[in-house]
């Protein structure tokens, strides 16, 4: 698959609770304080204890290096570990977008439901990779742990569309989705974990370069700063451009 010509792409960050913190819903709070709370944090775009504690830094880090593979990012969407607004999320980034990347809900807990998430979208079934597995104990086996908690063996799973993307500095390898879709015959979902330095690595050895290869064309932006004329001035000279595609102008 090549990516031809502007591409629409797509930044969805999963269980943005996942990063070390951990949230507990009190038996004392009523029903109506809960139902308050969760309406709360759907405006917020919040996951239950995370209120405004965790910032979104992958979805800066990404967003400036897709221009230089052609892929225009319209969509920004931050969900957390809550799996009906997740499966929503995720459908409605597949129903419109060629490309799709993900970060985070990659861990080997309950709560780290974006491989479950996927696979139910797409009618995929998960299994065990038996190499991945492998990787997965070894891994464990160096750093003085045998045998390796069974929770983590989540993590080796795949789906048949899916092929595991290496991450040596931790246990949740990515996840490269490839397959038809109702946007192109070919679309992509891009998995990769929460944690920053696991992220970056991963992007930067393992993500960026197939973008790289499969790119024919790249988005070339420049920002032309004024001085002396007022905002309302400028869009009144730049009107007949504005509705444009080829360039795209915004006035900051």
């Amino acid at each position: 698959m090549t990516l031809p010509g502007v591409k629409v792409g797509e930044l969805l960050a999963a269980g943005l609770n996942a990063n070390g913190m951990l949230w507990v819903t009190s038996p004392a709070v009523t029903e109506l304080e809960e139902q308050v709370l969760d309406w709360l944090r759907q405006l917020m775009g919040l996951t239950p204890g995370w209120f405004g504690e965790i910032t979104d830094t992958n979805a800066a880090y990404v967003a400036a290096a897709l221009p230089q593979f052609g892929i225009d990012l319209l969509w920004v969407t931050q969900v957390g570990d809550n799996p009906a607004r997740l499966r929503e999320a995720f459908q409605r980034a597949w129903d419109r977008s060629d490309v799709v990347f993900c970060t985070g809900g990659l861990g080997p807990t309950e709560d780290d439901i974006t491989r479950e998430t996927i696979a139910e979208m797409l009618g995929e079934t998960l299994f065990v990779d038996e190499e991945q597995e492998r990787v997965l104990r070894e891994m464990f086996r160096q750093r003085g742990i045998d045998p390796m908690p069974e929770r983590n063996i989540k993590q080796a799973k795949l789906i048949p569309s899916a092929r595991a993307i290496p991450n040596p500095r931790g246990t949740a390898p990515g996840w490269w989705v490839e397959r038809d879709g109702p946007v192109a015959s070919r679309q992509v979902i891009v998995v990769m974990p929460g944690p920053p330095a696991e992220m970056h690595r991963m992007w930067e050895h393992e993500v960026a370069p197939e973008l790289e290869r499969r790119a024919d064309g790249i988005l070339v932006a420049r920002t032309l700063k004024t001085t002396g004329i007022g905002e309302a001035m400028i869009d009144e000279m730049l009107s007949p451009l504005l509705s444009g595609t080829n360039p795209s102008i915004g006035i900051y």
